[in-house]
């Protein structure tokens, strides 16, 4: 489990810089940091949760967050919403591939 540890500091880090960004920037900003921050945490809860899920889905939702991180660096931020609300379905995804 040496991994979760890594996810632990970088969720910690990425919340760390949400954060500070959204106390300076406008609403848009803020919202997408909200969205980014809450699909971050459910993408993280979905795979420490349910550690037997695939490669491809892992990969899948970690993408789908990296566009999000890059867009909202970018100021992109409507960009960024759409590819965290889309970590957030293959986090959902995740949890249902794998409830009984």
């Amino acid at each position: 489990m040496p991994l979760s540890w890594i996810w632990i500091t970088a969720a910690a880090v990425c919340l760390a810089t949400v954060t500070v960004v959204s106390i300076r920037s406008a609403s848009s900003a803020r919202h997408a940091a909200f969205i980014f921050q809450r699909a971050q945490y459910e993408v993280a809860e979905a795979l420490r949760t349910y550690p037997e899920v695939t490669a491809t889905a892992r990969q899948d939702a970690e993408a789908e967050l990296a566009v999000a991180w890059t867009a909202f660096t970018e100021r992109r931020y409507e960009e960024a919403i759409a590819a965290a609300k889309r970590a957030q379905h293959l986090a959902a995804r995740i949890a249902g591939a794998t409830t009984p």
